[in-house]
């Protein structure tokens, strides 16, 4: 349960700080007989520790049995994950990162059977707990889709949402040909949706969870060919903010923040065109290393800290995933 992980880590944090003045190793489980039960109670509500034999000090010809934490930062907590098509789905590698630090999740899935199949192929090593089908585009599909997340998860910790659409012609064509259709559809499926998503999630939501969307560099600056989709994006950075505000107020503390991802080669970013040449651009550019292969993998870790207790402190942000590549100028 939450409360339960917050007791494990106050229970961890005294423990690390009574190691780290006894014997100066933040790794080391002390040596004593309180020291132990204290841990013995602590692998009780967490399986991933690991027994380790120490040698005890030096010249005392000594040994102790000794434990080091293998600290999982989603243990205990529950997801519902909108956005994984694929398992080059951005939303995948975060699911992928909840799931190897042991969150429990249920997914979403456009009603379509032909991509029903596709997302429960992708998902199926992660163990779901539920599937959900939804048209984020109705309202009535929204509430369908919490209403399966009650049934299944009671309530959870986490809401991922990662998920944006433009028509296509709205994206190769000039943004002076933008019409008032194709402004209305970017909007509201990249951007409202959060606010929708938002609303229905906060009733079911424990105590200082978290919520992480999906943004773009090209939010603040020009991108060719992402047009009407940087106003979506930009819209939904402000959405970020004002979720933020309100939700960090409520009883229930709640976090909201975006990750604006480098280029990566999703189905998405394949849509919007050119995406070889922006990885290209990407690799010699950024200060730290960028490719394809570990591309969404750093976006995965980042959210994995943004939805785990690390990140208490921090709402409301944009997080650049991008190797540096925002900051550089030329």
């Amino acid at each position: 349960s939450s409360n339960g992980a917050q007791r494990l880590h106050a229970e961890l944090a005294v423990l690390r700080q009574t190691v780290r003045r006894r014997y100066g190793d933040g790794s080391l489980i002390g040596r004593s007989p309180s020291m132990l039960r204290a841990f013995e109670q602590i692998q009780l509500a967490q399986s991933s520790m690991a027994p380790v034999l120490f040698v005890g000090e030096p010249g005392s010809g000594k040994q102790h049995l000794a434990r080091v934490l293998h600290y999982q930062s989603a243990a205990g907590k529950k997801a519902f994950v909108f956005g994984v098509l694929n398992e080059y789905s951005i939303a995948y590698h975060i699911a992928e990162q909840l799931h190897k630090n042991g969150c429990e999740m249920g997914f979403s899935h456009l009603p379509a059977e032909k991509i029903e199949r596709r997302v429960v192929k992708a998902v199926e090593k992660f163990s779901p707990r539920f599937l959900a089908p939804w048209d984020v585009s109705k309202d009535e599909d929204i509430d369908a889709a919490f209403k399966k997340a009650a049934e299944h998860s009671g309530t959870f910790d986490i809401l991922i949402h990662s998920l944006a659409f433009a028509p296509a012609e709205a994206l190769h064509n000039p943004f002076l040909q933008t019409t008032r259709e194709q402004w209305r559809t970017a909007l509201d499926i990249s951007a409202y949706s959060l606010l929708a998503m938002a609303k229905a999630a906060q009733p079911l939501m424990n105590k200082e969870g978290s919520i992480v969307t999906m943004s773009y560099l090209g939010a603040e600056k020009y991108i060719p060919m992402y047009n009407v989709m940087a106003v979506a994006k930009a819209a939904l950075e402000c959405t970020v903010r004002y979720l933020a505000a309100e939700m960090g107020r409520h009883e229930k503390h709640i976090r909201v923040n975006a990750i604006s991802a480098g280029a990566i080669k999703t189905m998405a970013a394949r849509g919007i065109g050119d995406i070889d040449k922006m990885m290209d651009h990407y690799t010699e550019k950024a200060p730290l290393p960028w490719n394809a292969d570990d591309a969404a993998t750093h976006v995965g870790k980042t959210a994995l800290w943004l939805t785990s207790d690390l990140s208490t402190g921090v709402t409301g942000e944009t997080v650049y995933v991008d190797g540096g590549y925002n900051i550089v100028g030329w």
